[in-house]
């Protein structure tokens, strides 16, 4: 509940003889306790997929997301702390044999042009995307810091002035790049509408949990989490992008505590 990412004192008892990985999300921006997952998997000879979609840039005992586990991957969704115009993302590893796999996945299984050694996918990232991309990440860490410095802004604000939000906890061994900054507030829906009605955008990630999703909930044996089915009642995301000034921060923060206080 403190960071929304995966409780690593949980993961074995849920592993049986069908799990063939483990992947945890680095969710809002900060990395899950990928030592620990770590140690479990190499326990029970898995591989572990971190989806850092939210927290490529983030450190974790001073490495990145992406660069923690057998594969790491990423989105550049333009929400996303590194985004370009569209869709797109990439996959990361040290491992020489899944690169040339995932390699040959991305551009419809061919081994060499015109001979497909397995079934894939059109993944490339077109050339627009890459460009833009290209462009912007010379200016990446920059906005890396600049996200720091106003996610650790709404904090201190939000515990000076919101006495019933609970602002995110980041833990020692962690930087979290804030590719959303997520509170966790009662009465949600009532809070988004005053706030709307100042002109303050939110978003809810997520609403839903996954084990209750219409594609899979009956196909899945777990049937409650109770700490992902409150937090999915409360969590709502304020505005977050390197560009906000103070004086937005604060203004964001004191509507947010005439909404709750």
């Amino acid at each position: 509940e403190d960071t929304f990412n995966l409780n690593p004192q949980l993961i074995e008892s849920a592993i049986t003889s069908n799990t063939k990985a483990i992947m945890p999300v680095s969710l809002y921006g900060q990395i899950a306790d990928m030592n620990e997952i770590n140690e479990i998997a190499n326990r029970h000879n898995l591989p572990v997929i971190e989806d850092g979609a939210q927290s490529f840039g983030a450190t974790y005992n001073g490495k990145y997301s992406g660069n923690l586990s057998t594969i790491g991957c990423t989105s550049f969704f333009p929400s996303k702390p590194l985004g370009c115009y569209g869709d797109g993302g990439a996959c990361f590893t040290d491992n020489g044999d899944l690169f040339k796999v995932m390699q040959e996945i991305r551009v419809h299984g061919q081994e060499r042009r015109y001979h497909h050694s397995r079934i894939g996918i059109n993944g490339r990232l077109d050339t627009l995307q890459a460009a833009i991309l290209k462009a912007k990440l010379p200016f990446f860490k920059n906005e890396i810091k600049k996200r720091q410095l106003i996610g650790d802004l709404y904090t201190k604000l939000i515990k000076e002035k919101c006495k019933k939000v609970r602002p995110p906890i980041i833990t020692e061994k962690n930087k979290s790049v804030f590719g959303q900054y997520t509170i966790l507030v009662d009465d949600r829906e009532q809070v988004i509408d005053l706030l709307k009605q100042k002109g303050i955008p939110t978003s809810v990630h997520y609403p839903t949990p996954l084990h209750k999703q219409p594609a899979i909930k009956d196909i899945i044996s777990i049937q409650k989490l109770n700490i992902t089915e409150t937090v999915c009642d409360k969590v709502m995301s304020l505005p977050m992008h390197p560009f906000l000034e103070e004086n937005n921060v604060t203004q964001i923060v004191q509507e947010l505590a005439n909404a709750t206080n």
